[in-house]
């Protein structure tokens, strides 16, 4: 991966992070900044790297269709923590979440690694 891949998905990231965390902040709404951490920036930066790297379309349509995975396993955290942070309080309830993310992001890659 070239230098500018990762400076463009650090950019693109954290501009994303920052730009959700202020709405979040000036609407006082949790719900805002849920929805504006969610833009698709680091796929969109990994897609821009994809071609630019020199990944015919069809690679990188794939790409993105495999996404979609990615959110499902990302909703599944989002819900884990959703629930463990009320019981068990905001870092072991985060942290429950990335174990539970871990589990279903190795069972996604590896149903896939079945189906190719």
């Amino acid at each position: 991966m070239e230098p500018y891949q990762l400076i463009l998905r650090f950019v693109l990231g954290g501009s994303v992070v920052l730009f959700a965390s202020l709405a979040g902040d000036l609407s006082k709404n949790p719900f805002v900044a849920g929805v504006l951490m969610c833009f698709p920036a680091l796929v969109l930066a990994g897609g821009i790297a994809l071609a630019l790297s020199g990944y015919d379309t069809p690679s990188v349509s794939r790409y993105f269709v495999s996404t979609l995975v990615g959110l499902a396993v990302t909703a599944i955290f989002s819900l884990a923590c959703s629930f463990t942070v009320r019981g068990v309080g905001i870092w072991v309830g985060v942290l429950t979440g990335l174990v539970v993310w871990a589990v279903a992001a190795a069972a996604a890659i590896f149903i896939q690694s079945l189906v190719k």
